[in-house]
């Protein structure tokens, strides 16, 4: 998709801001703003604990959907819409950040993040995709909120540590033309999805509240329309860009679901597609590093770090596939080598 850089941060401020002054109305939870939050308290310094990425994730996605509640609340009362266009955090978005969450592994701390891992991370995105701004918008959301929570520091020219935005070290090329058909959902080659029941069946019901919304972002461009002078018209060109990203998930969504394949298996006592796991990160000598953690084995598709649903495709799930309990496995992330051992398998 098509979205420039700097449309996409204006928007996002924009957004910010509106959550701003719902705070102040409705005198809810201090949402982000775009100053880092203080680390000290009654004048003396306190300092912020490093934060596993995962905690970070979840923190985050907890923080979207707050604002997007305040947003359902608004236009519910008749307060003006968001603009078309503005960034969105959706199903595709939560699944990029999960992405992104896997790529490095939960347990890896957000203080080991630097600029050279999301040189690492944007070019496996870039061989992987043929839509990397959908893959990498999302992120560089995520990235933001880290910084303005300061989980994310630099040593700035004074010796102090200050926030960093790794999400600046993320880069999303400019379009070079006018043309927007490359926004559409793109594939090489066939390619078969495997999935839970349940995943597949989300998947039917995203597809009906997208296909719901079409209607109204057709209206919404041919209102704009209605601006003669189209040359510097942003409401249609938010409009637009709405309407493709639209278009481009239900595309996905519909090419997903014709070639997904739910596989219904005997129990075998080894973690399979949709198996319930425990696992435990494991150092050197054998020891736990860390509490243990549950997660479900899911497809691709249905990947989700807040409900702690993993990909088969992703390095811990593959290496988990086919395993019993009692097993220990080790995978490479960009951080390193990380073993594990996988305690329980239910289902």
């Amino acid at each position: 998709m098509a979205i420039l850089d700097d449309a996409v941060a204006t928007d996002a401020v924009d957004e910010l801001s509106d959550d701003a002054t719902d705070d102040v109305v409705e005198g809810e939870a201090e949402l982000l703003d775009d100053q880092p939050e203080s680390d000290s308290a009654g004048g003396v310094a306190v300092a912020v604990p490093p934060l596993t990425l995962d905690a970070a994730v979840m923190e985050y996605f907890a923080w979207e959907e707050d604002r997007e509640a305040k947003r359902a609340r608004r236009k519910a009362s008749g307060a003006a819409a968001p603009k078309r266009g503005a960034y969105v955090f959706d199903e595709a978005a939560r699944e990029a950040v999960t992405r992104f969450l896997w790529h490095f592994g939960p347990s890896t701390a957000v203080t080991e993040l630097s600029p050279k891992s999301m040189e690492g991370f944007q070019e496996t995105i870039g061989s992987n995709t043929m839509d990397p701004v959908a893959r990498l918008q999302p992120v560089k959301e995520f990235l933001r909120f880290c910084s303005k929570k300061r989980y994310t520091m630099t040593t700035g020219a004074g010796g102090e540590a200050e926030p960093q935005n790794l999400g600046n070290f993320l880069r999303i090329k400019r379009a070079t033309t006018g043309v927007r058909d490359a926004s559409a959902f793109q594939h090489e080659e066939a390619k078969i999805f495997e999935m839970t029941a349940s995943g597949l069946e989300h998947l039917h019901e995203e597809l009906g509240q997208l296909q719901a919304e079409m209607p109204e972002a057709v209206q919404a461009v041919a209102a704009a329309r209605e601006d003669k002078d189209i040359r510097e018209n942003a409401p249609l060109e938010a409009a637009r860009e709405y309407q493709e990203r639209l278009k481009s998930r239900i595309d996905e969504i519909e090419y997903q679901i014709a070639h997904a394949l739910v596989r219904e298996e005997r129990e075998t006592g080894r973690a399979k597609l949709g198996s319930r796991v425990s696992v435990v990160e494991i150092d050197e000598s054998d020891g736990m590093v860390g509490d243990a953690k549950e997660y479900t084995l899911v497809g691709t598709t249905e990947a989700n770090a807040a409900a702690r649903r993993i990909s088969v495709e992703s390095p811990l799930g593959r290496g988990l596939l086919d395993k019993a309990a009692g097993r220990e496995i080790e995978i490479q992330a960009p951080s390193g080598r990380k073993r594990f051992r996988l305690l329980a398998v239910n289902g």
